[in-house]
């Protein structure tokens, strides 16, 4: 479990978009802390299309700058 763990810290940091855009992946542990939802609705938001996400090896990975709009238009 800490190889996947330690590889998800990896990819995500991997992932990280340049500064210029300013903006990053995050897990959905992350964006459900920052949305205070639960992780299964954010696996709900992401299967039915409320928010965009990426696939990295079983993982799942959401623009932070989606995840802010989301916030914001809630």
């Amino acid at each position: 479990m800490n190889l996947v763990i330690d590889l998800s810290h990896l990819v995500k940091g991997h992932f990280e978009l340049t500064s210029e855009q300013n903006d990053a992946f995050l897990n959905t542990a992350d964006v459900a802390d920052i949305l205070n939802l639960s992780v299964r609705t954010i696996q709900r938001y992401a299967h039915s299309g409320i928010i965009k996400y990426k696939k990295v090896g079983g993982t799942n990975f959401y623009l932070k700058s989606d995840v802010f709009a989301l916030l914001k238009n809630r």
